[in-house]
């Protein structure tokens, strides 16, 4: 890269619920690191990518398979390839759970001048891949100890990056606004996850004793809530 470093590229290779948490202190992102939205740019997880116009407005964002990224050499080239053509400053990545070899492999090849990351959970078969990656980053925050809550680290790391405390809020999501065609209440269980260690088979859940039973959130209505079902 021959031009001027510029910019912030944000690891975020999780699943949507770690994304939901990552929220609150992302707000603080462009005061702690001094640049406008429109500076910042989020690679993600692609499943869900389609969320990301909507939760992270005014900034830039490019969606990767991290299980290719891992996997597949010529997906990976590729994706290396044009991260480091963006010619970012700063590199960051404040997750604690993550895959040396994806995350932190993403940071390294930015080649930001600036790279920031949160101390991560160590496991034997992860330590000398970690301690060849930390060895190679400006910033190492800890975030505290395991187990520690996800929100709580989160704000704990962008407070170390600005030199002030930010408070730890809960995660709000700018959701988009649309007409409810259905007059009933639903509980949506989602039994997919973004790990294929976590995907329960659908016959483990008790789902014929969950549907006749009222949703907790709609106690107070006079039917049954209906409760509908879909698998990944």
């Amino acid at each position: 890269m021959w031009r001027r470093p510029r910019g912030v590229l944000v690891i975020r290779i999780d699943g949507i619920g770690d994304m939901v948490l990552f929220q609150g202190a992302f707000r603080h992102y462009p005061e702690a690191l001094g640049v406008p939205r429109s500076e910042i740019t989020v690679l993600g997880g692609a499943s869900w990518a389609s969320l990301a116009e909507t939760v992270y407005q005014g900034c830039r964002f490019r969606a990767i398979d991290e299980h290719a990224y891992e996997r597949r050499p010529l997906y990976r080239l590729g994706i290396s390839l044009w991260v480091r053509r963006q010619g970012f400053a700063v590199a960051v990545c404040d997750a604690y759970w993550r895959k040396p070899l994806v995350a932190d492999s993403l940071v390294y090849v930015s080649g930001a001048p600036l790279r920031i990351v949160a101390k991560p959970y160590i496991s034997p078969k992860t330590e000398a891949q970690f301690d060849w990656h930390l060895a190679r980053v400006q910033k190492v925050i800890d975030t505290g100890p395991y187990p520690t809550h996800e929100i709580v680290r989160h704000f704990r790391f962008v407070s170390a990056i600005a030199g002030q405390p930010f408070r730890a809020e809960t995660p709000a999501l700018p959701w988009r606004r649309a007409p409810r065609p259905l007059a009933a209440r639903y509980a949506v269980l989602n039994l997919g996850s973004n790990e294929p260690g976590r995907r329960w088979p659908l016959g483990a859940f008790s789902l014929s004793g969950l549907a006749r039973r009222r949703s907790s959130l709609s106690a107070a209505a006079t039917s049954p809530a209906s409760c509908h079902t879909r698998s990944r």
